[in-house]
C-alpha cells in the first residue's frame, strides 16, 4: 500500500530570537512580530550567511549563496528538533505554494571527493562561463545553471564521518529567479530581505507558536484579530508543547 506523504510543508523561523524554554516576554512578543510581519509582508528571501559549500571529483569546490526561502517537509509530530534548530516559529503552507513558486524539495549529494554530480555541475558552469552562449529564449545559461546548482544541498559536513544528517531536514526550497510570477514575488530596495513571498489568508494552513503563552499574545493583538476575521475558516493554530500529538 503507498505511504501517504504529507501536503504541509512548514517555514521555521526565529533563531535569532531565541531557541530556548521559557522564553523571555521580550522573546514572545518578537516572535509575534514576526508573525504579522510574514501575515502583513510575506516570507523572507535572504542569502545564507555562509555558502553552502560542496565538494565533487577531482576536488572540485563551490559555494552558492543564492537568496532562498527555506521549508520542511517534516511531519509536526517530529519537527521538534529542527525547530530548536531554525527558529520556534512555524508557518505552514501547501506544497503547491512552493511548486507555484517554482520551488521544490532539494536535491541532497554528497559532499566527498567521489560525488560525481557536484563535479559535473561545476564542469559545466566553467564551460558555459567561458562561452557566453545564451538559449532561444535570450537566457543566460549560466544564470539558468546557477538556479539548479542552488538546489543541491550536502547530506553531510565535510568532515570525516559521514553522517546523512541533512538528509532529516527534508528541505524544499524556493530560489530568488526571473521566472517567479511577479504577483508572487515582490522585490526589495535592501539586503534583508532580498525579496518577499507575499501570502495570503487562505494561503496558510497552521501557525505553530513556540508556546501557549505566545499564542495567548498573539491572539489578542488588533493585527491578528483583524487577520483571522478575514478566514471563512481560521488555520489550525498551536504551539510545539502539543505538536507530538500530531
Amino acid at each position: 500500500m503507498r505511504q501517504t506523504r504529507s501536503k504541509l510543508l512548514v517555514h521555521w523561523t526565529g533563531k535569532d530570537i531565541g531557541l530556548t524554554h521559557p522564553l523571555s516576554e521580550p522573546q514572545r512578543q518578537s516572535y509575534v512580530a514576526r508573525l504579522e510581519s510574514i501575515l502583513g509582508s510575506g516570507f523572507w528571501m535572504n542569502k545564507p550567511e555562509f555558502a553552502e559549500s560542496l565538494l565533487g571529483y577531482d576536488l572540485t569546490t563551490y559555494g552558492l549563496q543564492p537568496a532562498m526561502t527555506c521549508f520542511t517537509e517534516i511531519r509536526l509530530s517530529q519537527a521538534r528538533q529542527h525547530a530548536h534548530q531554525y527558529g520556534l516559529l512555524g508557518v505552514g503552507v501547501e506544497r503547491d505554494f512552493v511548486l507555484d513558486r517554482t520551488g521544490g524539495p532539494v536535491h541532497y549529494v554528497r559532499n566527498r571527493p567521489n560525488e560525481c554530480i557536484v563535479g559535473s555541475y561545476s564542469q559545466l558552469f566553467k564551460y558555459l562561463n567561458n562561452h557566453r552562449a545564451e538559449t532561444k529564449e535570450g537566457e543566460n545559461p549560466v544564470g539558468v545553471l546557477f538556479m539548479l546548482m542552488s538546489f543541491l544541498k550536502p547530506m553531510s559536513e565535510l568532515t570525516n564521518e559521514e553522517d546523512h544528517q541533512f538528509l532529516d531536514e527534508q528541505e524544499w526550497r524556493i530560489v530568488q529567479n526571473d521566472r517567479i510570477k511577479k504577483d508572487h514575488i515582490a522585490r526589495q530596495p535592501g539586503d534583508r530581505p532580498v525579496a518577499l513571498l507575499p501570502i495570503t489568508h487562505h494561503e496558510v494552513s497552521v501557525i505553530i507558536f513556540p508556546d501557549r503563552d505566545t499564542v495567548n499574545r498573539a491572539i489578542v493583538s488588533d493585527f491578528f484579530k483583524d487577520w483571522l476575521s478575514e478566514r471563512v475558516i481560521p488555520p489550525t493554530i498551536t504551539c510545539l508543547e502539543d505538536v507530538e500529538s500530531f
